[in-house]
């Protein structure tokens, strides 16, 4: 099978189960630890008090690490984040074939789900703000003082409430490859 193909088999979207399994454990874990604070709501900016030193091993090799000052609240959000986007991906990928993604709609057999308004504006967000060093970063979300996730407890109940949906939808025998056939939901 190519790279780009979709899976056909029982066998192989019981493997992927588990890599999505893994993305619904951390989105969920991450967000319940979530400190929805003003000051750590994700403000990827740049400028965050977290010192970045360079120092020297042995062999002359130069080592970047942070060191003293303040911790960083902000790897809270990211890590709802980082999981957030792929779920995005996961829910609302409307092609049946690309890049070889595991989708949704292999599980369900039903047609790929429309992608929500917020849903776009929050994969191209996480795109620009988290996934990938844009200059639309610091050109426009910094600068315009967009670069902060607000109503991130809300996208994630949403988020949420699409997990269980998705897994209610499921026969018990596929919905089994998610949460474990020890466990009756």
């Amino acid at each position: 099978m190519s790279a780009n193909a979709v899976p056909r088999t029982d066998a192989e979207l019981r493997l992927a189960a588990v890599d999505v399994a893994f993305e619904f454990k951390m989105f969920l874990q991450a967000w319940r630890r979530l400190d929805v604070s003003p000051q750590s709501l994700g403000h990827n900016n740049s400028a965050v008090e977290l010192p970045l030193a360079i120092s020297f091993n042995a062999s002359g090799t130069s080592i970047a690490t942070t060191r003293g000052g303040p911790t960083s609240s902000f790897h809270n959000i990211e890590g709802v984040l980082v999981h957030f986007r792929n779920l995005i991906e996961f829910f609302f990928t409307g092609k049946a074939e690309r890049r070889g993604l595991v989708l949704a709609h292999h599980y369900t057999g039903d047609a790929p789900r429309k992608i929500p308004a917020w849903a776009k504006e929050y994969e191209q967000r996480c795109n620009e703000l988290l996934s990938h060093l844009t200059y639309r970063r610091s050109s426009h979300y910094r600068q315009n003082n967009e670069h902060h996730w607000p109503d991130i407890t809300e996208k994630c109940h949403l988020m949420d409430r699409t997990i269980a949906d998705f897994l209610n939808s499921l026969p018990p025998e596929k919905r089994a490859w998610f949460i474990g056939s020890d466990r009756s939901d």
